[in-house]
């Protein structure tokens, strides 16, 4: 397996994308900040993005919204959603306009495109009054149901912190700076700094677009990713090689360290037969490996139980006679 040569032990990362130890009490994540101040509005870029975000909010408010009607709330509650979906809609409706305007579209267009006359378009969305109002702009919060949590919003900052890790280290070994980035994405280079600092959660969409632009398959990504935001993998996974996914995923997030440095840092008990069962197999590697590699790569063992748990029962149904450490309660667990 290709690997980037670093010194054991495992190097620290900055507290943006620091693994948290097994066993370690870690603090929930300080409020991001701004790693450099927002660019000033540049036409159809300030725009789009402010689409993006517009469009996502709405999104998330709508998804709320029918958890909220499903869940058979009062109708008190339900109707709390009218002003934020339409406040939503007029900021949807505001950034449009100012799209238009950067694409060349007539003013009649735009008018006709919202209903409006020409004269009350140019009142309405004048440039300087939408750009303040984009500027200016909060994105609306989770509480509108019970017990809700917006879906773009991660469920564990560990993991997430993890994907940002990985994420980083696929950039650096191509070289991609967050402006070249910027640029081939169609984005500002503060808005990408937002997105790789934790400020802007990175949604699936992003993560595909940034590693497809190293070369790489979005999938490699894509473990790290559902355990931050509690994502089950799609139907048909074949949980085994789920299981491998995750700790090489695990293992970009910390650099992708060779063998040699992994066995290092986790010597005497982590020897390269453990290191070949996790990484390409065959089989399930046992749970002590697990938990000796989870060690090493400086993540909880806790965290990757149900999914070892779950490759263990698929490994132990399709192979006769298989005999694997903790396989019937991994059976009853999955199929029980």
């Amino acid at each position: 397996m290709a690997s980037e040569t670093l010194s054991a032990p495992l190097p620290a990362h900055g507290p943006a994308d620091r693994p948290a130890r097994a066993g370690r009490q870690t603090a929930p994540p300080p409020t991001p900040h701004r790693s450099q101040p927002p660019d000033p509005p540049s036409g159809e870029v300030f725009y789009r993005e402010h689409s993006y975000d517009i469009a996502e909010d709405l999104f998330q408010t709508v998804v709320e919204l029918r958890d909220t009607v499903f869940s058979d709330a009062p109708t008190q509650q339900v109707m709390t959603f009218k002003a934020l979906v339409q406040r939503l809609m007029d900021d949807l409706e505001s950034a449009a306009v100012g799209r238009g305007r950067s694409r060349g579209e007539s003013p009649e267009q735009l008018a006709a495109a919202i209903g409006l006359s020409l004269e009350r378009l140019r009142k309405k969305h004048h440039p300087a009054l939408t750009e303040q109002r984009l500027s200016h702009r909060t994105r609306p919060a989770a509480g509108q149901g019970p017990g809700s949590r917006r879906r773009d919003q991660a469920a564990s900052p560990q993991d997430y912190r993890r994907l940002l890790a990985a994420l980083s280290f696929l950039l650096r070994k191509n070289a991609l700076t967050q402006k070249a980035l910027a640029q081939q994405m169609g984005f500002t280079p503060s808005y990408v700094s937002r997105l790789l600092s934790g400020e802007r959660t990175l949604s699936w969409r992003y993560v595909t677009k940034m590693t497809e632009l190293c070369g790489r398959e979005p999938d490699l990504l894509r473990p790290l990713w559902n355990a931050a935001f509690a994502t089950s993998p799609p139907v048909g996974t074949d949980p085994v090689q789920y299981l491998r996914d995750h700790l090489c995923a695990l293992r970009l997030a910390v650099g992708n360290p060779a063998d040699a440095d992994l066995l290092k840092a986790g010597r005497p008990e982590l020897t390269e037969r453990h290191l070949q069962m996790s990484f390409t197999g065959p089989g399930v590697p046992s749970w002590e490996t697990v938990r000796l590699l989870a060690r090493t790569l400086s993540c909880s063992a806790e965290d990757l139980q149900p999914l070892w748990r779950t490759a263990s029962a698929a490994h132990a149904s399709n192979t006769p006679g298989c005999e694997s450490v903790g396989t019937s309660s991994a059976l009853a667990e999955a199929f029980g």
